[in-house]
């Protein structure tokens, strides 16, 4: 399974996600500094839809399930996102809350960056 190591290599990794392309070098250090770990196990939830967005989380290895409540009570796939993707941004950019649940698909380890480094 890809598994995305920050600790080789960190700059590289985190200049490639969208986010954070264009962030010069010394704000790419305080994130990398800021960062902490997040486990889940499969089936593990790691947000639910309505609850505030005070952080983002990159996936580090492993794999999350995105879903929603459709209106008539049934739980929607809308997505699986894997290794090296973004979960959590547009809530903790917006500050509007979550707008879908994110659940551990498998095993997984997340990096996250909170409310407070983000806005630095």
């Amino acid at each position: 399974m890809k598994e995305l190591d920050l600790n080789h290599n960190s700059r590289k990794v985190l200049i490639e996600l969208p986010i954070f392309h264009d962030l010069p070098d010394g704000l790419i250090s305080y994130l990398h500094s800021n960062l902490k770990t997040k486990t889940l196990n499969a089936k593990e939830p790691l947000f639910f839809q309505e609850d505030d967005g005070d952080e983002l989380f990159i996936i580090a290895s492993g794999a999350m399930r995105i879903e929603r409540m459709s209106e008539d009570g049934k739980r929607l796939l809308l997505s699986i996102l894997g290794c090296g993707e973004i979960i959590g941004e547009m809530s903790l950019i917006t500050g509007r809350p979550r707008m879908a649940d994110a659940v551990a698909h498998v095993d997984s380890t997340l990096y996250l960056v909170d409310k407070q480094t983000f806005k630095k």
